[in-house]
């Protein structure tokens, strides 16, 4: 006799909703979140005109995963804008003349004092520090993360693992998207997701930009996009937009969701603006509630009260 078990309903399996492979008693069931905060979410302009981290920002985005009490991994960038930070007195990284290798150094310097400032930052959680690579994440090695993410959501919500590439190892992300001046740890925020669907039966995968949502070539804000409107052609119509929303980093980011899309039809992602927190707080709260809109295969770009 099929008997459902944390939530998993017979039907999900048989549509592909969930790996044949993963076995019903090892699922959490219920809700999972996936929340990426970008580097130029986390940063701002000094009155010297350099990059330094927003403080602020990161405590409120920290709050409202501490208010939620939501089971939640966080996929942070930040590393080399707080190396920067630290080196900024320092020469000896000045005739580097590799900049991926300078980068790498940075982010390695940087890394230690991200992880410390989120840890500082939430009051209600604790944090679990992953340094991860996306060669790490493409292999079956990754099981290993997804058994622990696992065996620490049936637990409760009381840690919250924080995920960065490590470019220490491995120049990947480097290389291939932020030298190749798009958006940063998308791809890694897309993998999580993947992993979390095995986890849970629904998973809201929430991106923090720091621009309103998905901006058309006229500035306008799309409010739902469907998976059918991410043609190439029309994601470099959007990105070739003179606001900050069609920047390289967008162009990435909704290739990256269209491929995760493409796998898992039955995902909604978000695409908010993480300086505005308290719209990450109703979004969450909207999506605990049952008032945001579930639509499968879309991604929703506006304020959470016009997801309705």
């Amino acid at each position: 006799m099929w008997k459902r078990k944390c939530g998993v309903k017979r039907k999900d399996v048989e549509k592909g909703r969930i790996k044949k492979d993963v076995k019903i008693e090892d699922r959490v069931g219920g809700r999972g979140f996936v929340v990426k905060v970008g580097t130029d979410v986390i940063t701002r302009k000094s009155t010297l005109g350099n990059n330094e981290i927003d403080w602020n920002t990161m405590q409120n985005i920290a709050q409202v995963l501490d208010d939620e009490r939501i089971r939640c991994v966080l996929v942070t960038s930040g590393a080399i804008a707080c190396g920067r930070m630290q080196t900024t007195s320092i020469n000896e990284l000045n005739d580097i003349g590799d900049e991926i290798m300078r980068k790498r150094i940075l982010a390695a310097i940087g890394n230690p004092t991200l992880f410390k400032s989120w840890q500082m930052f939430f009051k209600q959680k604790v944090v679990l520090q992953g340094l991860i690579t996306q060669d790490y994440l493409s292999t079956k090695k990754a099981l290993e993360l997804e058994s622990i993410l696992r065996t620490i959501f049936m637990r409760g919500n009381s840690i919250i693992p924080i995920i960065n590439e490590n470019d220490l190892l491995s120049d990947v992300e480097l290389k291939e998207v932020r030298g190749g001046a798009f958006g940063d740890n998308d791809k890694t925020a897309a993998l999580i997701t993947r992993m979390m669907l095995n986890i849970f039966d629904d998973v809201y995968s929430i991106y923090l930009t720091n621009a309103p949502g998905v901006l058309d070539e006229n500035g306008r804000l799309f409010g739902l996009l469907e998976m059918c409107d991410l043609s190439d052609e029309k994601i470099r119509k959007i990105c070739n937009g003179k606001s900050e929303g069609g920047s390289g980093g967008m162009e990435n980011k909704l290739r990256t969701i269209k491929e995760l899309l493409h796998d898992h039809p039955n995902l909604i992602v978000y695409i908010i603006d993480g300086k505005r927190v308290q719209q990450l707080r109703e979004l969450i709260g909207a999506i605990t509630k049952g008032r945001a809109k579930k639509i499968g295969g879309r991604i929703g770009t506006c304020l959470v009260w016009r997801l309705k």
